[in-house]
């Protein structure tokens, strides 16, 4: 569906298409352009999830982590929190709730940078 709609010629007419072009290139999306998004969200399109979360924000959130996965092979905590603009604790919870794509290992043992680009 995605993809009809990116194709679409009227798409970069529509107000927010950099977040579909993020989206469908499988592009990290930085903090700036998550702001710029959230003022084009109605207020139920930002309800907040049982871990103070909005729904937007966890989406992202996901979002970047299969990006992130595109990437690097391995990464530590604090490279990933970065990465996804949380902090390092939250991305405990999302370690521990398998929510990481299966390509990407996070380092647990090591606080050094150990993060590996992936080979082209």
């Amino acid at each position: 569906m995605m993809d009809t709609v990116y194709r679409d010629a009227r798409a970069p007419t529509v107000q927010g298409y950099f977040m579909l072009d993020r989206m469908y290139r499988q592009q990290i999306v930085r903090k700036e352009e998550v702001e710029r998004f959230r003022a084009y969200l109605l207020p139920h399109q930002q309800a907040e999830t049982a871990d103070d979360m909005t729904v937007y924000d966890r989406a992202i959130v996901q979002h970047n982590m299969l990006a992130a996965s595109l990437i690097y092979e391995n990464v530590s905590f604090d490279a990933l929190a970065v990465l996804l603009n949380i902090d390092a604790h939250k991305v405990g919870v999302c370690v521990g709730e398998g929510r990481l794509p299966p390509l990407l290992y996070v380092c647990v043992y090591s606080p050094v940078a150990c993060h590996r680009r992936r080979r082209r």
